[in-house]
């Protein structure tokens, strides 16, 4: 997975934590109820529970910890913290601040069919929501795209991390271009209903989701 390449690139591997095993993931799966899509599954199988990009990709680890939400209680967890988390969204993790990122079910999470990848912002009310992939992988290369480039003209990552995911030219070039976030979503994935999405400004309901997605 090119992804997994350039984050082994731009971060210290050594210091992610130890992989889930087979068993591990299967105990989460029976928990959670449903199959976790293959590239899920795959993240966890190098890491369980993740924190990269300079904190602005966190993945929750499979089980709950005193500091930390688990991927098998996070969702409810939520929920019963008012968060208006459907039942369809499997939230993994966070950007570092106050949004979540979750993972849009369908039915028992057939692993042959794409699981869109949702943000929840912090507003508590029905349009909390907005969809950031059509696709887990789609979702992260726009996502590490956008925050390696910055690194690497930081010089503080070697452009390789770039180059692993496919970076073009142009792009890397559009460093002081307020739309690079939207141009790097459009590049990644241009299946996504919004390539500029924002739970703020447009956001849409777990009933737009549905009706996008299927229940």
């Amino acid at each position: 997975m090119s992804i997994l390449e350039s984050w082994a690139l731009s971060s210290v591997p050594e210091e992610w934590g130890q992989g889930a095993s087979d068993a591990e993931l299967v105990e989460a799966e029976r928990t959670l109820k449903v199959r976790l899509p293959p590239a899920l599954r795959g993240i966890y199988q190098v890491s369980d529970g993740l924190s990269i990009l300079g904190g602005n990709l966190n993945f929750h680890p499979l089980e709950p910890t005193e500091e930390r939400l688990g991927l098998t209680n996070a969702s409810d967890q939520l929920r019963e913290w008012n968060w208006p988390i459907p039942q369809e969204l499997l939230v993994f993790g966070d950007n570092g601040a106050d949004e979540l990122f979750g993972l849009w079910l369908l039915g028992a999470a057939d692993q042959r069919i794409s699981s869109p990848v949702v943000e929840v912002g912090e507003i508590f009310e029905a349009k909390a929501f907005a969809v950031v992939g059509t696709d887990l992988c789609r979702f992260l290369r726009a996502w590490t795209a956008f925050y390696t480039l910055r690194d690497v003209q930081e010089e503080t990552v070697e452009p390789e991390a770039l180059d692993v995911l496919g970076v073009p030219n142009e792009l890397r070039e559009g460093a002081d271009d307020g739309h690079l976030f939207r141009r790097f979503f459009a590049w990644a994935d241009p299946d996504l209903p919004d390539v500029n999405p924002d739970p703020y400004k447009r956001g849409v309901t777990a009933v737009d989701l549905r009706r996008m997605f299927g229940p």
